[in-house]
């Protein structure tokens, strides 16, 4: 497992150098068997390391960490273009074992009875595992911003668990939108699609681990045992998109994810397959992107046992006078290990702290596949035909045997589709035979411009979605 730490500073000097120091020295004194334990003489430095260019990835996250509820997902559905609200949707996915899920819908889950989406009614369509639905939303009134803005429901409280972000204290909350291919996010309720859906999860996690021990070149060296943590100024909430983390509320005393085990996490035993690391020691919502002081930023409290004696170290995401920004979905290791340079062991004990910066590998990946009414794919269309607007425009003399292949991919589809010009025009015709519709649009002598609407339906779900062709006739 390929880890990069860069940009390492050295935050905390010895005494007598004359800079202050975020060490032991910051707790003025520790209680001991009853008595009151001087650190001075034993000062524990941290250092911190900020990415300063595209973090390593690596493989980290369990099935736990990608795993949906009851394969049960949220589907939010807006217009594309006044991005409104139109409905709320709660889809049934399947799973192969791994973190990719798929779903069928068709046009009848997004339309009822009698009604129709007409050319142009493009979906931009919000994804939300592992997060209740939200209620009170208008159609037509409330808009994708104010629901990203409402995403996620959970908060963080002061001193509880960070269990309290996750769903039933498991499952991680994630948000993803629907895409077809690499950017388009406006998805068309006419042909076939498949869309493709990377559910992002919606808060951050840091792991805590221990290399401070004995080696061959420090023998005097000890163990420095993780005993607990807690987290300071921890955001209580996230949003979605350029909402993220509005709400500026902190708590503190928030405990760790992970059970510590009795006689705490040491650096010469393993944990889940790795030396001396808490992993998932806390999860938590990313940090606005407002912040600039340095008690605005995030802290991590660790109480570790060196020595026999019992040490409380905090580890700011701070440094260089900035805030470091912790991200959603992205890992960050707190490393304590010996430090060698550019500052030597204090008193044979010197233990430094950084913080390694890994993009948690993901995302989740969710196949949407929209089985629609429409013109085969590929098909080739009839010259005047406008596949957006499915208008077919037709001069005075008229056309004879115009043909337009359709295509159902409906669940449960009898592949019968079934064409009628609204109001039976006299003056056109239709038939549909072996997956082609047939055309005719008699001359027009009327000496006015003249408009009919022809209707496909999949005979099998006739009122759930008709693909309709206006016909305009010079």
């Amino acid at each position: 497992m390929k880890q990069t730490i860069i940009g390492m500073l050295t935050l905390a000097l010895l005494a007598g150098i004359g800079f202050s120091s975020c060490s032991l020295n910051s707790r003025q004194e520790v209680k001991e068997n009853g008595g009151t334990y001087n650190p001075s003489a034993e000062k524990i430095t941290f250092s911190f390391a900020a990415p300063r260019g595209l973090p390593t990835t690596y493989a980290i996250h369990d099935q736990a960490e990608w795993t949906i509820k009851d394969n049960r997902i949220t589907l939010y559905e807006f217009l594309a273009g006044p991005k409104t609200y139109v409905k709320t949707h709660e889809l049934t996915l399947t799973n192969s074992g791994g973190p990719e899920y798929q779903a069928s819908l068709t046009a009848a889950d997004f339309v009822g009875s009698g009604n129709t989406i007409h050319a142009g009614e493009n979906r931009f369509f919000l994804f939300v595992a592992n997060d209740e639905p939200l209620a009170g939303l208008q159609s037509g009134v409330t808009t994708v911003d104010d629901v990203m803005s409402r995403l996620i429901s959970r908060k963080q409280s002061a001193n509880a668990s960070c269990k309290a972000l996750l769903q039933d204290g498991k499952y991680l909350p994630m948000v993803g939108v629907a895409k077809m291919g690499q950017a388009s996010t406006s998805i068309p309720m006419s042909g076939a699609a498949m869309i493709n859906v990377d559910l992002i999860r919606a808060v951050a996690r840091i792991d805590i681990q221990t290399t401070m021990k004995a080696t061959a070149a420090h023998p005097e060296y000890k163990e420095v045992i993780i005993k607990d943590a807690v987290l300071k100024n921890a955001y209580d909430r996230t949003a979605v998109g350029e909402h993220r983390a509005t709400a500026l509320t902190t708590v503190g005393g928030v405990k760790t994810f992970a059970t510590i085990p009795a006689g705490g996490v040491s650096p010469s035993r393993s944990y889940n397959g790795v030396m001396g690391k808490l992993a998932k020691a806390f999860y938590l919502y990313e940090t606005p992107k407002t912040l600039v002081s340095k008690d605005q930023a995030p802290v991590v409290d660790i109480t570790v046992e060196y020595d026999g004696k019992e040490h409380h170290v905090e580890v700011p995401f701070y440094q260089n006078g900035a805030v470091v920004p912790v991200k959603r979905n992205y890992l960050y290791t707190i490393i304590l290990g010996p430090k060698e340079s550019p500052v030597p062991p204090v008193t044979g004990g010197g233990v430094s702290f950084a913080i390694a910066v890994n993009e948690w590998n993901g995302p989740v990946s969710v196949t949407e596949s929209l089985n629609l009414l429409a013109p085969a794919q590929g098909a080739k269309l009839p010259t005047g035909y406008d596949a957006k607007t499915h208008k077919l425009t037709v001069d005075a003399a008229g056309v004879t045997n115009v043909q337009i292949p359709f295509a159902s991919n409906f669940a449960g589809s009898s592949s019968t589709i079934v064409v009628t010009a609204k109001g039976n025009p006299d003056w056109v015709q239709l038939s549909y035979a072996g997956s082609l519709m047939t055309l005719t649009v008699k001359p027009n002598t009327t000496g006015v411009k003249r408009t009919a609407v022809v209707s496909v339906a999949d005979a099998n779900f006739p009122t759930a979605y008709q693909y309709e062709i206006q016909i305009e006739q010079d």
